[in-house]
């Protein structure tokens, strides 16, 4: 799992609207009571497309996630469909849970709560970063959710809530999506994401707003930082929820919703949804020098504050490393390693193997029945041919040209329209396309209609049976996590209302700034481990190369919640790129790498900077 030197490593590298009439009413009212329900049910291919009428796959994932969430969005207007409502002295949160391991929590407040100008401390963030405020008619409003007993910690009546309708089975849950049915509800929508990603560690937590007041603009730099941290997926939609007016005369809810929602997301409005206001820098101006013989100084989690801001040691569930721990130990582990050491990390998958003789692609498929996951596995950096595929650094426009073919998103809707421009690293879509978007010669249609098969959609289709993923996961370590990363966006086009976790270790840096554009609005948050001075995360070190978000960075035995300072090439450590135990023949010291270090973790560790963050010019 190791590779190259430096030296020849740098030579290869160089709300709800006012409807107009009953009909609408009474349509989601339809819907609701079990009228036209597409929700993905593993074993359900998806439906063609018939009477005029699109299937999901044929919209963009933006459009399928967002039409997803405005279902439920639009209940309050239709009546009580609710598995669980809360109801708080400024307005109500509903529930819903479509599947096992899914939630949807739905707020209602009015016409807006970002009055006050006084700032408070928002409390279920204390633990993690005690300086994020916000306004306090907002806070107080929040707060109305959690006891007093246990604000902190994030008890009250919404998480008895949740309990209640998860069946007792909240930590277990996949997904959760917080959205708002009005100004005042949207805001709260924003405060439920970090809320979520606290409580339910396991969970991917996406926020879907609508609209100028969304976002409270008194929220401070503190908590927007911990808002990119903590959530996965978010659109932070620049138009009103009162501009979508459902199509009455569609039948399934979901459809009608994105058929509605689609004319709305333009190439702008991705690009505004994905942005987060008042952020910081990543890594402040006074750090942009730090060198590796450097004290860590301000970049160290502060250890000085009181227990009661820190997180609880030896949680067996810290948040992030969660839910990503089994993804970087089944990419590290997952190509015969862990077979060799007597651990097979594969043993209880259905899997298939995947390899491109001509480009030395390899890719491990798996699949979990029982909860609907699919799992996209991709290899380090290994055999010679690997080398030449890291070494064509110059940048190739094709990646979400070549996507495509193999989906069935129509004119206006394909990636390459709403995210134009996206250049990424050609040797690493070279390998991917030989797994991915190659047709399978006499291969003929795939389990999914009107797709050819490839290599990896084959695997796929014989493992799952045409069966629809829930959640697809997508992980590698090294070059295998730069494909990763590739497969995130070409998975959230195949199938547009799965949920998807990217999380890679020691990868390298895969295009240019419109691929990080592209990335955040499909699979959204790429959890991203940086082991001390690994080499490889700053390669290629070139101008048009810019770093998918968000990093965290292994260092002297913490995980820090930012991206590691950028080195010189010359600064890092090739010793550092490893995603298992390592012992340097030389001096014979051992490296607890990638993978020891993220299981072995108690909690996360947030930077000192974070807590006196200001916004950072815009």
């Amino acid at each position: 799992m190791r590779c190259l030197p430096a030296l020849l490593l740098l030579l290869l590298v160089a709300c709800c609207p006012s409807p107009s009439n009953a009909g609408i009413i009474d349509t989601v009212t339809s819907w609701f009571n079990g009228g036209g329900d597409e929700t993905p049910t593993p074993g359900m291919s998806p439906p063609p497309q018939e009477d005029g009428v699109r299937n999901i796959h044929t919209y963009s994932p933006m459009t399928a996630n967002t039409a997803y969430v405005l279902r439920y969005a639009l209940a309050p207007g239709a009546g009580n469909f609710s598995d669980k409502v809360v109801d708080f002295a400024a307005g109500e949160a509903q529930l819903f849970s479509p599947v096992d391991g899914d939630l949807v929590i739905v707020f209602s407040a009015g016409n807006g709560l970002n009055t006050s100008s006084v700032m408070k401390e928002i409390p279920f963030l204390r633990p993690f970063v005690y300086t994020a405020a916000g306004p306090a008619s907002l806070v107080d409003a929040y707060s109305q959710l959690l006891s007093v007993e246990g604000a902190a910690s994030g008890d009250g009546p919404l998480a008895d809530a949740v309990d209640e309708v998860t069946g007792g089975d909240a930590q277990q849950l996949r997904l959760v999506t917080c959205t708002g049915a009005d100004a005042g509800g949207m805001q709260l929508a924003v405060l439920c994401g970090p809320w979520a990603a606290l409580r339910y560690p396991r969970a991917n937590v996406d926020v879907v707003a609508f609209g100028a007041a969304a976002w409270p603009s008194a929220l401070n730099a503190p908590f927007a930082w911990a808002w990119q941290q903590l959530v996965t997926l978010h659109y932070l939609w620049p138009f009103e929820l009162s501009a979508v007016q459902p199509n009455t005369s569609i039948d399934d809810a979901v459809l009608a919703m994105a058929a509605a929602v689609n004319p709305l997301i333009t190439p702008d409005a991705v690009a505004q949804s994905i942005r987060v206001p008042n952020l910081p820098e990543f890594v402040p101006e006074q750090y942009a020098d730090w060198a590796p013989e450097d004290p860590l100084a301000g970049l160290a989690p502060d250890s000085t504050l009181p227990p009661e801001y820190q997180l609880p040691e030896g949680d067996e569930c810290p948040v992030i490393l969660c839910k990503t721990r089994e993804a970087l130990s089944l990419s590290c582990l997952g190509f015969g390693k862990g077979v060799a050491s007597g651990e097979d990390v594969l043993a209880d998958l259905p899997h298939i193997t995947l390899t491109d003789p001509n480009t030395s692609g390899d890719a491990v498929v798996a699949w979990n029945e029982s909860d609907a996951t699919l799992y996209l596995l991709f290899k380090y950096t290994e055999e010679r041919q690997d080398w030449l595929i890291n070494a064509q650094v110059f940048q190739s426009e094709d990646f979400t040209t070549l996507i495509q073919p193999f989906t069935q998103a129509t004119e206006g809707d394909r990636l390459s329209e709403l995210v134009p421009n996206v250049e990424v690293h050609s040797g690493f879509l070279k390998q991917f396309q030989s797994l991915a978007l190659n047709p399978v010669e006499g291969g003929g249609e795939s389990c999914m209609d009107l797709v050819p098969n490839t290599e990896l959609l084959r695997a796929v289709c014989n493992l799952t049976q045409g069966a629809e993923p829930l959640r697809i996961v997508s992980s590698g370590f090294s070059l295998g996590g730069a494909l990763s990363e590739l497969a995130g966006v070409w998975a959230s086009q195949m199938w547009p209302t799965a949920d998807i976790l990217v999380a890679n270790q020691g990868a390298p840096i895969v295009g240019d700034e419109n691929f990080v554009i592209l990335a955040q609005a499909t699979f959204g948050r790429a959890y991203k481990y940086v082991y001390r001075l690994d080499e490889v995360p700053s390669i290629p070190p070139l101008p048009d190369y810019v770093q998918t978000h968000s990093g965290i960075w292994i260092m002297n035995g913490s995980v820090i919640l930012q991206d590691r300072p950028d080195l010189d090439i010359f600064e890092t450590n090739w010793n550092d790129h490893t995603c298992d135990t390592y012992i340097v023949p030389e001096t014979q010291e051992e490296i607890i790498g990638y993978v020891p270090q993220v299981f072995n973790a108690t909690r996360v560790s947030v930077p000192a900077w974070v807590y006196t963050a200001q916004p950072a010019k815009q």
